[in-house]
């Protein structure tokens, strides 16, 4: 095999992985709540698990505000800024990462405003599964897809997911345990999107 062929060879199987890890990422993130809420259902029961459910809705609506349209624009900016070489990339990553956390800073206060005035016996776990999009904020899925380097990531993405649903497995056994039931989830975004940023 010569030299050109080899490369070649290489391109297509690092895509190839690529899109493999990515596919792994979203993966993960669908089978934690597919693979946990049966059980939760059963060990907390109907009321406090309907709870759990409505605030990772809540999450969810801060997650789409925080990461706004950059998981797109942002793939595009860093394939332009990486192109231009230089500090560019780095540039356009911490302008994204700062605007991300923003908007997450604004959803934060006004859903804490809300749960104070309106939900408070719930405002604590409110607070808890805000979690969830400041570690998807960290993740930045968005800067390892434009770098092609999505393999570390979705490793990381995957084993979070996992170990944490095993220590709901092994730990939430009842109503007792409704705290812990409800910081898994956002503690395993948390987790892997620091492990993410430390790559």
């Amino acid at each position: 095999m010569n030299l050109i062929s080899y490369k070649e060879n290489f391109l297509k199987n690092k895509t190839a992985l690529n899109l493999v890890a990515l596919a792994a990422i979203q993966g993960a993130n669908a089978l934690i709540p597919i693979l946990f809420f049966p059980y939760l259902i059963f060990t907390l029961g109907a009321t406090l698990f309907a709870r759990l459910v409505a605030l990772e809705a809540v999450a969810l609506y801060v997650v789409t505000v925080s990461l706004y349209s950059f998981e797109v624009i942002g793939v595009q900016r860093l394939i332009e800024a990486k192109g231009r070489g230089g500090d560019e990339a780095a540039r356009v990553y911490f302008e994204i990462l700062y605007a991300r956390i923003s908007l997450f800073l604004v959803s934060f206060f006004i859903v804490l405003a809300i749960f104070y005035l309106f939900f408070p016996l719930d405002l604590f776990y409110a607070t808890v599964w805000l979690l969830l999009p400041l570690g998807q904020i960290f993740q930045s899925n968005y800067y390892y897809q434009a770098m092609e380097r999505n393999l570390a990531n979705a490793l990381i993405i995957i084993i979070s997911r996992f170990s944490f649903l095993a220590v709901g497995y092994f730990f939430v056994k009842g109503a007792d345990d409704v705290l812990l039931a409800h910081a898994l989830i956002p503690l395993s975004y948390l987790v892997s999107g620091l492990l993410s940023v430390a790559l």
